[in-house]
Order: structure tokens, then C-alpha cells, then sequence
């Protein structure tokens, strides 16, 4: 089993004003995440401080590998999100 024990603490990023520049002018972006993922929700919180046109969204009953375990809700999950955003 490998160590996860750093993934609640990890971080592309650590300068703001960099995030700042490259976060400004980015589409929409879709965060998925399983209900059962090893990605925290904190995590997600950075991610759409990242991605200002962010939507999240948790698949019920997934872990990490949602597209895999449930791809119906997932294909779901896109594209809805897809048309939502006229893309």
C-alpha cells in the first residue's frame, strides 16, 4: 500500500499572485470527485480558488476512479455540465 499520508497537504501552488495571473482568464472547468475519493474537499476548495469558473460536483457511491466504476453517472455528470455551459 502506498503513503497517502501527504496528499491532504499537497500544493502545485504556493504563490497567490501567481495563481491570480493564471486563473484569470480560464474557461469552465468541472472538479469531480468521488463520494469516497482520497481527494479532500479542501483540496477542491484550492482548486476552484484556481479555477474561478469552476463547478464541483461528488459521484455518489465513487471513489477516485469514478469514470471507471460508474461511467453512466459520470458521462452523466460531464455532460450535463457541458451543455450548461454551452461548450
Amino acid at each position: 500500500c502506498k503513503d497517502l499520508s501527504t496528499i491532504p497537504t499537497y500544493s502545485a501552488y504556493h504563490d497567490d499572485a501567481e495563481l491570480e495571473k493564471i486563473s484569470c482568464n480560464l474557461p469552465p472547468c468541472l472538479i469531480l470527485r468521488g463520494q469516497h475519493d482520497f481527494v479532500t474537499a479542501s483540496c477542491v476548495k484550492r482548486w476552484s480558488n484556481i479555477f474561478p469558473n469552476s463547478q464541483n460536483m461528488v459521484l455518489a457511491g465513487c471513489s477516485h476512479y469514478a469514470l471507471l466504476e460508474n461511467e453512466q453517472l459520470f458521462g452523466d455528470a460531464a455532460l450535463v455540465f457541458l451543455e450548461d455551459n454551452d461548450l
